[in-house]
């Protein structure tokens, strides 16, 4: 599983589909095309592991699943297969996306929350210390 470096939870926007190219023929299974999907963003944390793993989103036997890298999803497929599985890459994001932000970002948020009361506590603590010390 790729785990990508967290971003601050409250900037983070919804990954989406920019971009599709064909690359080309693949040369070791020349009955398949190379296809990229360029996404908006390198998507964050367990996100990745989520699209390539979709519980709710199931690929037709022939199809190879796509693999995420970075801010691109590369997969090859036949001919006329192409719209069906570019379909199915819109539904993983869909689904990544939904488990991202109703999952992972609620835990992210209440660390980091935690961590900030944890901060302002030990601040209060040491401007009352300092208070009681300049009075002295």
């Amino acid at each position: 599983m790729r785990v990508y470096p967290p971003t601050m939870v409250s900037t983070w926007d919804p990954i989406r589909r920019v971009a599709v190219q064909v690359k080309g023929v693949d040369p070791e299974a020349p009955e398949l095309l190379m296809v990229e999907v360029e996404l908006s963003a390198a998507p964050p944390g367990e996100w990745p592991h989520r699209f390539e793993n979709p519980p709710d989103v199931d690929l037709p036997p022939s199809m190879v699943p796509p693999k995420v890298d970075r801010a691109v999803v590369r997969f090859r497929v036949v001919d006329d297969q192409l719209e069906q599985y570019i379909s199915k890459i819109d539904e993983r994001i869909a689904s990544a996306n939904e488990y991202y932000s109703g999952q992972v970002l609620p835990a992210r948020l209440a660390v980091e929350q935690s961590k900030q009361a944890e901060s302002d506590s030990r601040a209060a603590r040491v401007a009352d210390a300092q208070r009681r010390a300049d009075a002295v």
